[in-house]
């Protein structure tokens, strides 16, 4: 069946139509909320049909950032506001690191029970512990390795900030005020032997931490409770660190 069909002019109701094509078209009138008034469909409504098309900005500081706009819009997103470094979006941990450090040591004599062994005045610095500054994360393990194969006991004492321990070789002190950064004491009993040195892991730790000033080091004292003979170089710490 055709669509178009015939009409034959004549009496009774006027039914509106426009000529398309040669062809006569009824006129359809959309009533928005106009009490009756007749208002054919134009370009200019009633009503406002105009759409907020996005446009996509050009430029590599830009991801679906909708130009011109007045109102509030979602997914109006400039990356300048997430550029790279640690004020970023989905940062949520899970980071790890290792820190190794090998003190120098300023006497490097026969040490005895209970003495610092270490840099004079000088502690260990651990570096970048800490994710940025003042930052906070958990150390989870650590490892004594011992080039000089003495094997004996000793601690790891650390600080959230930076102390002053005695000379190398002089009995272990710090002050009380040192005594308030500490923040965990490892001990190092079991080693394990090669032929030219050995190694004393401390596993399974959850010492947790908080840099107490603008760094992200951590600070430590080596204090050994037997009698080892060291030279400068003899001794290194390992800490495995979760940063969060």
């Amino acid at each position: 069946m055709a669509d178009n069909f015939d009409v034959t002019a004549g009496t009774g109701t006027t039914i509106r139509a426009v000529e398309k094509t040669s062809k006569k078209a009824q006129v359809v009138v959309l009533d928005l909320g106009g009490a009756g008034a007749e208002s054919l469909l134009t370009t200019t409504l009633p009503v406002s049909l105009a759409t907020n098309t996005p446009t996509l900005a050009t430029g590599s500081n830009a991801i679906g950032k909708l130009a011109a706009n007045s109102g509030v819009d979602i997914g109006d997103v400039d990356v300048t506001s997430i550029a790279a470094g640690e004020n970023h979006l989905g940062m949520v941990g899970g980071n790890a690191t290792v820190v190794t450090v090998t003190p120098t040591l300023t006497v490097h004599a026969t040490y005895a029970a209970g003495d610092y062994v270490g840099e004079s005045a000088t502690p260990m610095t651990f570096a970048a512990c800490a994710r940025v500054n003042g930052g906070t994360g958990k150390i989870t393990g650590a490892v004594l390795i011992d080039y000089a194969l003495q094997s004996v006991p000793c601690e790891l004492w650390l600080f959230d900030q930076t102390v002053t321990p005695p000379n190398d070789s002089a009995a272990w002190s710090i002050s009380d005020a040192d005594a308030l950064k500490c923040c965990g004491v490892i001990p190092f009993t079991v080693y394990y032997a090669s032929a030219l040195n050995s190694v004393s892991p401390a596993s399974n730790l959850s010492i947790p931490f908080k840099i107490g000033s603008a760094a992200v080091a951590l600070f430590g004292c080596l204090v050994t409770r037997g009698a080892p003979a060291y030279a400068s170089g003899d001794v290194s710490v390992r800490l495995f660190i979760d940063q969060d």
